[in-house]
């Protein structure tokens, strides 16, 4: 198993296509929701024998809390091939990009969107629900999150309370 961290101009366009059948074949009929999102700054990619089996995005933005900027790294698209699952690949994809963005990036928190059906995956992560709202751009204004905000900390930092704005689109 090799696990591999890109940037985006980096990409080919074999593998923005592996990375979107990993995104469909993991996620096809799941998600309902309707949005616009950003684009991947970075894209860590686990592969077995040369093929893409679970993957991940992030995203670098300074968002806001309480208009108060905050360095944040954005998981999104976390996916592992439906044949894959179980065996602690996306835990393993999950903890490269923790400590790329801790290491590399320098956030100050890593900040992922989800539903109540992934959360105890993300908290065996050490990742924690923290309040909203949080609020994002879309092509019609700002837009409220109707579901659960997650971050993981680094440096021993406290998330501050208040209102999140991401200040661009989701991710």
């Amino acid at each position: 198993m090799e696990i591999e961290i890109k940037s985006d101009s980096d990409i080919t366009a074999a593998e923005r296509e592996q990375t979107d059948d990993c995104l469909r074949q993991a996620f096809w009929g799941l998600i309902d929701y309707h949005y616009e999102w950003s684009e991947a700054d970075w894209h860590v990619m686990m592969r077995v024998d040369g093929m893409l089996v679970s993957y991940l995005a992030i995203v670098e933005r300074v968002g806001a809390v309480n208009e108060r900027p905050v360095k944040l790294g954005g998981i999104g698209g976390v996916a592992t091939v439906p044949e894959w699952r179980g065996r602690g690949l996306a835990s393993a994809v999950m903890g490269k990009a923790a400590a790329f963005m801790d290491d590399e990036l320098s956030v100050e928190f890593g900040l992922l969107l989800c539903d109540e059906t992934t959360v105890p995956f993300y908290r065996r992560l050490g990742w924690e629900i923290v309040p909203g709202p949080l609020v994002f751009d879309q092509p019609g204004g700002k837009t409220t999150f109707p579901d659960l905000t997650m971050v993981l900390p680094f440096a021993g930092r406290a998330w501050p309370q208040g209102t999140i704005d991401l200040r661009g689109l989701p991710w």
